[in-house]
């Protein structure tokens, strides 16, 4: 039975920990869609 709820435990925990992740890559993307193109721009600038 102890071996059981453990693996639930670290189960749970592993879950929210990809889900942490998924959601901050999706925020990050969604909030600055336009932080790539101001690097490019300012690329071509500069040369």
């Amino acid at each position: 039975m102890l071996t059981k709820l453990r693996a639930g435990y670290l189960f749970t925990v592993s879950l929210v920990f990809y889900l942490i992740i998924i959601v901050f890559v999706a925020i990050s993307t969604v909030l600055q869609p336009d932080r790539w193109s101001e690097r490019t721009r300012l690329a071509k600038g500069a040369r």
